[in-house]
């Protein structure tokens, strides 16, 4: 019998892995499993005899196919299927809902506020290199057109890239926060 395939559009931010997670094993317990994770869209399989619990990771040093490989071995040696990844540094994982192992991919407090700290770091990356595009544009692009165009290119641009670095610091003070609960509850 051929299980029905499905896709889903599922906005998410960064900082809100969990939500996400919780989402895809919701969507799990009624049946509909990802088999193919993507930006926005997954898709998904039907398939209401099983339910799993699914855990994303980040992890930038992957590109290497043995690399990737055994990374997959070792949370495969826990229990975990490796599902896919989206690009090459999130990875999706999942497990029985039912299995006696436990469900998370980072056990300990002082590895879950690394796996933070390694978004985290990425985070304010891609801000300073928004913020230099920034500059740029306003040293270069403003004065050349200082003129009527200055609205109809020049601010726009600009705007969008501002909104877009303090959304990633954005993203960067909220894992900044989940780093210090997990500080003050050791």
């Amino acid at each position: 019998m051929e299980k029905e395939t499905t896709r889903k559009f599922k906005w998410g931010f960064t900082w809100e892995l969990e939500k996400l997670e919780k989402w895809m094993s919701d969507l799990s317990a009624k049946g509909m499993h990802i088999d193919k994770p993507g930006n926005l869209w997954n898709r998904y399989t039907t398939d209401p005899s099983i339910q799993y619990i699914y855990r994303i990771d980040f992890q930038q040093d992957l590109l290497d196919k043995d690399k990737l490989n055994e990374y997959t071995s070792l949370y495969a040696d826990s229990g975990w299927e490796y599902v896919g990844s989206v690009g090459p540094l999130w990875h999706y994982f999942r497990k029985n809902a039912f299995s006696e192992e436990p469900f998370e991919l980072y056990t300990d407090r002082s590895s879950l506020a690394d796996y933070y700290k390694r978004i985290s770091k990425v985070l304010v990356l891609v801000a300073l290199i928004n913020l230099l595009s920034i500059a740029l544009n306003i040293s270069l692009v403003f004065p050349k057109y200082f003129t009527a165009n200055l609205w109809s290119i020049t601010i726009p641009v600009v705007s969008i890239q501002m909104l877009l670095f303090l959304f990633l610091i954005y993203g960067y003070f909220r894992f900044s926060q989940k780093i210090k609960v997990l500080a003050e509850n050791k």
